[in-house]
């Protein structure tokens, strides 16, 4: 293997091993999303209100900052539907908070476990692209999510 092939296979893996990371690193923090929300209904439930404000309020900044590391560029149609998503439920976190809705919660609960199957069967795939998994599941779910953030309704 001459240098520059040696040069091109380094810098393949490395790219896997970044889009890996990567994709841990969403996971990871769907799945925490996931955990601080679920603790989050348990606590109102509790009637431990002050505790389901911080943990719903944890939920809601991780997901400003999965809507903040969409790649609009790059993306394409996924971007454009993960945005509407993540819209959506920082929306409808911010409403649960107010008035500590178990059902919004919920709401939120089922669109990131939807996510992150398809992040999860992205990873198990080693995809270098995530938009075949997820695709799917964004287009049925951005629907609801754009209605929702429709500036007329």
């Amino acid at each position: 293997m001459n240098s520059y092939s040696k040069t091109a296979v380094v810098a393949y893996q490395k790219s896997q091993t970044n889009t890996i990371n990567e994709l841990a690193l969403v996971i990871m923090l769907y799945e925490g999303t996931l955990r601080f929300l679920k603790q989050s209904i348990d606590s109102i439930e509790r009637n431990r209100i002050e505790h389901a404000h911080l943990l719903i309020t944890r939920s809601r900044d991780i997901i400003a900052e999965l809507l903040s590391s969409v790649d609009k560029k790059k993306g394409g149609k996924i971007a454009i539907d993960l945005t509407a998503l993540y819209v959506y439920m920082f929306r409808t976190l911010v409403e649960a908070n107010l008035t500590k809705d178990k059902e919004k919660i919920n709401q939120v609960i089922g669109l990131l476990e939807s996510l992150l199957d398809g992040w999860k069967t992205t990873k198990q795939s080693n995809s270098d692209s995530i938009d075949e998994p997820l695709e799917r599941i964004a287009s049925l779910r951005a629907d609801k999510a754009r209605k929702s953030t429709s500036i007329y309704g």
